[in-house]
């Protein structure tokens, strides 16, 4: 696909407040089963490392929403949202009016004048391409010291998401995602950063809340199997090879 056709289907589908072509992430799973399984096993570790790298800082986030942005606003109150879509910079012009919030393209960071301590993505660096090209980008706009937070991107070979993409495909894909391969992803971050932290979860467990909500009958059987599942695959992720079967990654680097 032309990159110029390539953005404007993104700015589109990022502008599309309700699309009744595809079904929705949140619609794929049990809400209950699906907080709990963050909230056992990613959500500790996001708070964790905010306390530790955005403490005070002065923070771009890229691809922002309010999530993200309610993230860092627990530990800074210096923070820049940038999106591609207009929507959503609005939304978060009237819901987060402290906020430097700002339409701009994150293919395109070096048009920015300003520097920052952190560059945070939350599940966004897999719409960008070539990565290369983008982590080096981002490098430049790092003060010294600073560092990309990257949480939750998705993986290419974890073989139940890879299913979904296929055939449930939700209003949040585009076409120029592309989940990375973990161990790549790694070896191309380490042109331009020192690795201080990379982490991966779930395996097979987020077919747990799919089922539950495919079987709401199962739920109660599902639950209970959740915290078994989840430090089973803890296990698994210390194997070689073994992480880039799993569904997300977080981590941490520091420009060189």
């Amino acid at each position: 696909m032309d990159e110029h056709v390539r953005k404007d289907v993104e700015r589109a589908t990022y502008n599309r407040t309700l699309n009744r072509e595809r079904p929705s992430f949140g619609s794929f799973w049990s809400p209950a089963l699906y907080k709990a399984m963050m909230a056992a096993e990613f959500e500790p570790e996001l708070e964790r490392l905010a306390q530790q790298y955005l403490s005070g800082k002065k923070v771009l986030i890229l691809g922002a929403g309010a999530a993200e942005v309610e993230v860092a606003q627990r530990h800074t109150d210096r923070i820049w949202a940038l999106n591609l879509s207009e929507n959503a910079v609005e939304a978060l012009q009237k819901s987060h009016p402290s906020v430097h919030s700002f339409v701009a393209d994150a293919e395109a960071l070096d048009a920015l004048e300003e520097r920052f301590d952190v560059v945070y993505c939350k599940s966004i660096l897999h719409h960008l391409h070539p990565i290369d090209a983008v982590l080096a980008s981002i490098a430049r706009r790092l003060l010294p010291g600073g560092v990309l937070f990257v949480a939750m991107e998705p993986g290419l070979y974890n073989p139940f998401a890879a299913l979904a993409r296929r055939f449930t495909p939700s209003q949040s894909h585009t076409p120029g995602e592309r989940p990375f391969v973990f161990s790549q992803f790694h070896r191309v971050a380490r042109e331009h950063f020192d690795v201080l932290y990379e982490n991966q979860h779930f395996l097979w467990s987020l077919l747990l809340p799919a089922l539950a909500k495919r079987a709401p009958v199962l739920e109660p059987v599902l639950d209970a199997a959740l915290k078994p599942s989840l430090a089973a695959e803890r296990g698994l992720r210390k194997l070689p090879l073994a992480p880039n079967l799993f569904w997300v990654m977080t981590g941490v680097y520091r420009v060189r």
